[in-house]
């Protein structure tokens, strides 16, 4: 009976993490700006300037932005010191495609582990 239960503790903590991953990725994604700035930085890097000037967007939301992409491993900032006053440059680390399809095999992933632990039962 200890046993299962561990097992059991084991795989709710698991699910847990699984959830929060997806809850992060879904939320990084559910807004369009930030859908525009993956695509925008998958094959280039941009002043934060260069991407509130094609969003039309305010620093400030741009900012709000750019800090849940990089916070859920989206976006990473680049530093360039040969430039006066070193400006920030946004390079992307996945498109949004490849982000859209991380989210798949987590998806799946939880569910089949789900399916396991309730056959397990």
């Amino acid at each position: 009976m200890e046993k299962r239960n561990l097992i059991t503790k084991k795989t709710e903590e698991v699910f847990e993490d699984w959830i929060v991953a997806i809850k992060g990725i879904t939320f990084a994604l559910d807004n369009p700006h930030r859908r525009l700035i993956l695509e925008l930085c998958k094959n280039k890097s941009y002043k934060v300037k260069e991407i509130r000037d094609f969003l039309g967007s305010s620093n400030k939301v741009v900012l709000d932005n750019l800090k849940i992409l990089e916070e859920e491993g989206f976006i990473k900032r680049e530093k360039k010191m040969k430039e006066k006053g070193r400006p920030v440059y946004i390079k992307s680390n996945m498109s949004l495609d490849n982000a859209v399809r991380s989210l798949k095999v987590i998806v799946e992933l939880a569910e089949e582990e789900y399916f396991k632990s309730k056959k397990s039962k």
